[in-house]
Formats: C-alpha cells, structure tokens, sequence
C-alpha cells in the first residue's frame, strides 16, 4: 500500500489557541521534503479552519475516507482527534470496524529516558542546547526565507549583514547570536547569524533576523537565503557603543569559525 501522512500545513494551536501558539520549527515545504525522503508517497494536507476542527471524531474520518480509504492506520499511543479531541484510540478501532481499516500503535523508542515532543524539543532550544535538539531531531533546524534590504548600519562596522524575511511563522527563537551554515546561492558558507530587537542601535521592538556572511561579498537582494542553526552563541545585549558592538561581534565571529567546520 501507498503510506500517506495526513498533517497540518502549521500547528492548528495558531488558530485555536494563537495566545500561546510559539512558531513553528519547520517550513510546511521542508517537512514535506523530509517526509518524501522518508519514503511517505503522498501527503494529504488537512484543512486549518475553525470548521475543520468541529467536525466530530466519526466525521473526521469519514471525511478521509473519502480521499484516502486507508486499510491501515498509524497513530501515536496518545493519539486524539475530532472536536475537542474527543476521539480516543478505543473509539478509533471502532471506527475502523465501520469503514474498513485497521489501528496500529507503534511503539515509541526514544534516545533518551524521556518521552520526547515538540514541546520538549523546542524546551532544549530555549536552553540553547542546539546539538542536543538536533540530535533528537535527526534533523538541523532552519530558518529560511529572502534577502531584504535593511539599515545597511553593519557596512559602518566592518560587519554587512543579511536581513531575512523568514517565509514561515518562525518558532519564538531566544533572542542573541548563533552560529549557522548560510546556503545562498548553491554555496554552504559560515555565518554568525543575530535574531533580536537590535537595542543598541534600534528603537523598534520588531524581531529582526540578520546573519553576516564570513568572507562573503555579492548583491543577494530578493534572493532565498537559508541558515542552518548549528550554534547559540549568547544572549542578545545592549552595548554602551559602537566600538563595544564592534568587537562583541568580532568575538562571534571567530566564535563561530572555531565551531564550525567547512
């Protein structure tokens, strides 16, 4: 049989509960490319509206029923689903009595004692243990996006950056500087890469994503640009100067380059 992932394009908590919804670790693109590279066939992306999730637990899945047909369903041992999260797994093989499949629950393995989740993943990164995160993901986490035209303050410094516009509801990085391999351009370079409200030059509380590029000097304007966060460096600060943040970001950059390796 064809495997197929039925998923969310984003976490339906930015519509249902947007208050403590904090981003997302992926692009909806980059997790289909994993999932293609996983060997899934196809990929069935559900609806994210209020209307969807009313939809009772029998009515969810006659809905895919009528797109998929499955013969065979994986779901997580906690897995809910339906309005309200309402269906449970007993109702689930009840179900698929009805409409003609059957209910697998593989068993979890993890790499260590604890269950792990998004929520536990992203409780790494805002402890900047970025290589543990990555570790238990099997996978480097990104932020990707296009090459915006910023203040073009980092050319007076010595430092020209990038500003990114991220092209996804970024994950609510903690603010400062990481190490990151930059892909712009069908090339892999190092990069020192700033994600804050630039307090020391700026007075906007917008978040900002900015990476300067080591021993790199082209035009990338409107370019897509991605930055593989290897790194957390430290927490964003307000310095009392210019020549302060000059040399703070001298230490980031020979920072970076003694922890990455090309």
């Amino acid at each position: 049989l064809p495997a197929v992932v039925a998923t969310f394009p984003q976490s339906p908590r930015s519509i249902l509960r947007p208050e403590t919804y904090t981003g997302e670790l992926r692009s909806f693109e980059h997790k289909l490319d994993i999932l293609a590279r996983l060997g899934v066939d196809y990929c069935l992306e559900l609806p994210l509206d209020r209307d969807f999730f009313r939809t009772s637990p029998q009515e969810f899945y006659t809905l895919l029923q009528q797109h998929i047909a499955p013969k065979q369903v994986l779901v997580g041992a906690n897995h809910t689903f339906g309005s309200d999260a309402q269906g449970t797994i007993k109702e689930l093989v009840t179900i698929g009595e009805t409409l003609g499949f059957t209910v697998t629950t593989p068993e979890l393995k993890y790499l260590t004692d604890q269950p792990l989740s998004s929520s536990s993943i992203k409780e790494l990164l805002m402890q900047g243990d970025i290589p543990q995160a990555t570790e238990l993901l099997g996978q480097s986490l990104w932020i990707t996006g296009s090459v915006t035209q910023g203040k073009q303050l980092g050319r007076t410094i010595g430092y020209p950056t990038a500003n990114i516009q991220p092209n996804f509801p970024l994950f609510h990085w903690p603010l400062g500087v990481y190490a990151v391999y930059v892909h712009i351009q069908g090339d892999i370079l190092k990069g020192s890469l700033s994600i804050g409200h630039n307090p020391t030059t700026d007075t906007d509380h917008h978040i900002k994503y900015e990476v300067y590029i080591h021993d790199f000097d082209r035009d990338i304007y409107g370019e897509p640009i991605a930055c593989e966060i290897k790194h957390f460096l430290r927490p964003e600060k307000t310095f009392d100067s210019l020549d302060i943040l000059q040399q703070a970001i001298a230490t980031d950059v020979q920072t970076t380059e003694t922890l990455l390796t090309l």
